[in-house]
């Protein structure tokens, strides 16, 4: 079964806040969709929904034709979805590889771990990826903070979710770091992934998006190519207007 993400009529409210407004996505595999929109829109709360750290107040969140609405984080991560968030989540004790081979733990590869010869020639393939071989064995609290968002990155990929989301991935880098973000997500389309991305910096989105959808007050008001959307009468006055 072609593995799609469907959001059907989803809505969370927090009191009288409308988070996410009867909301109807589809997602497709080998495409990456920027959700974009002011603070408050609701991005994070639909990213959270999907990865099941928010319930829905109603409507449906369907991905490979199961439902996911009820089911804890760590199943849903077993049934092939990956999330990067915002602020990491990495181990700082841990070096930059056991923090990689807890990736394929919590995407349910623990046969072996890293001593099988698969796993491990994966973690290897993600280590080059991210540029970040040479530290491998560094404990991640002595990386700066743009090596410690690339170990997040990496962590996410050797999850090996076909569904992959990732929270503000290029927020606070740039030179080679920015580069390998784009450039491991161009990868990951090529290896037909389905990438929703949370990101605020609209050159990235025109880089890395197949798509972009502006949310306002927990509603879809715009959907379609990123600059069709960005040169929109109204995507100024709902992006920057709203948002400063």
């Amino acid at each position: 079964m072609t593995q799609i993400l469907e959001l059907i009529d989803l809505s969370k409210r927090f009191g009288r806040i409308v988070a996410c407004d009867h909301v109807r996505l589809r997602f497709t595999p080998g495409t990456c969709t920027a959700i974009i929109g002011p603070n408050g829109a609701g991005k994070s709360t639909i990213m959270n929904m999907v990865a099941g750290a928010l319930e829905p107040d109603g409507g449906g969140i369907r991905w490979g034709g199961r439902d996911l609405v009820g089911l804890p984080p760590h199943v849903i991560a077993r049934h092939g979805v990956s999330r990067m968030f915002q602020d990491l989540k990495i181990f700082p004790s841990m070096t930059v590889l056991e923090n990689l081979v807890s990736g394929l733990i919590a995407g349910g590869d623990v046969r072996g771990g890293a001593r099988d010869a698969a796993a491990a020639a994966s973690v290897q393939e993600v280590l080059d990826r991210i540029g970040l071989r040479r530290h491998a064995d560094r404990r991640c609290r002595d990386l700066s903070y743009a090596e410690r968002k690339l170990v997040a990155l990496g962590r996410t990929i050797c999850a090996r979710g076909q569904l992959v989301l990732l929270d503000e991935p290029a927020s606070g880098l740039d030179g080679d770091s920015l580069r390998i973000v784009l450039d491991v997500i161009a990868w990951l389309r090529e290896r037909e992934r389905t990438l929703i991305v949370v990101e605020h910096n609209l050159s990235v989105i025109e880089q890395i998006a197949t798509r972009a959808i502006l949310l306002e007050e927990g509603r879809v008001v715009a959907d379609g190519m990123p600059r069709e959307l960005f040169d929109q009468t109204d995507f100024g006055r709902i992006y920057f207007s709203l948002a400063s």
